[in-house]
C-alpha cells in the first residue's frame, strides 16, 4: 500500500493519482482558529481527480495527542468537522474507511455512544505500560448522525457522484459505508 503524507501543504493530482492513501494532517491550530484553507485547497483537488480520489483521505489532528480523548470527544475538532461537512456535505465519498478513519470523522458530528474495552490514557501512558499501535485496548462505537445532517451528506453525495461520473450502484454502496447514516 503506496501511502502519501501531508502537513500542510497541498496535494496535487499525481500525488492522489499515484498513491493508495493520502494522509492529511490538520493542526491544532487550524482547529482552534477554525481555519479551513487547507482542507478546502485540498478538497478542490479531490473534486479535479473525481473517481481516481475515492476513499483515498485519512485526517490525522495534531497537537492533541497529550490527552486521553478522542478525537470525537474534542469540542473543537468537533465544530471544525461540522464546518467542513457544511461546506463539503460530499466529504465522505473521499474519507477512507482504513483504520476506522471514516467513524471516527462520523462520530465527530454525530451522536456517539460509547463502549471502551481499557483504562482511559493517553497514547504516552500506554505505551509506559507496554502497549503498542495497534495493541491499544479496542472501542466500540454507537454512531447516529441527525437527520437533517444525514440528508445534506446522502444528497450531497448523490449530486458530487453523479457531477464526478460515478456510477449509481458505487454511489450506494459508499452511502452505505459511512457509519451513523
Amino acid at each position: 500500500m503506496k501511502i502519501d503524507y501531508h502537513f500542510g501543504d497541498t496535494i496535487d493530482a499525481n500525488t492522489i493519482n499515484s498513491n493508495d492513501l493520502i494522509i492529511l494532517s490538520i493542526s491544532k491550530k487550524q482547529i482552534e482558529e477554525g481555519d479551513l484553507s487547507f482542507i478546502e485547497r485540498n478538497v478542490i483537488l479531490l473534486q479535479q481527480c473525481g473517481v481516481n480520489a475515492k476513499q483515498k483521505v485519512i485526517l490525522l489532528f495534531g497537537g492533541y495527542d497529550d490527552i486521553p480523548d478522542e478525537i470525537y470527544e474534542i469540542l473543537a475538532i468537533r465544530n471544525w468537522i461540522a464546518k467542513v461537512i457544511e461546506k463539503f456535505p460530499f466529504l465522505f465519498y473521499y474519507i477512507s474507511t482504513f483504520e476506522n478513519n471514516s467513524s471516527m470523522i462520523a462520530s465527530c458530528i454525530a451522536d456517539v455512544k460509547k463502549v471502551s474495552f481499557g483504562p482511559r490514557l493517553t497514547i504516552d501512558e500506554y505505551m509506559k505500560l507496554g502497549y503498542f499501535p495497534p495493541n491499544l485496548p479496542k472501542v466500540q462505537l454507537g454512531i447516529r448522525i441527525p437527520k437533517d445532517l444525514q440528508e445534506r451528506i446522502i444528497l450531497g453525495t448523490i449530486e458530487h457522484g453523479k457531477n464526478i461520473g460515478e456510477k449509481q450502484s458505487n454511489i450506494k454502496a459508499l452511502l452505505n459505508s459511512i457509519p451513523g447514516l
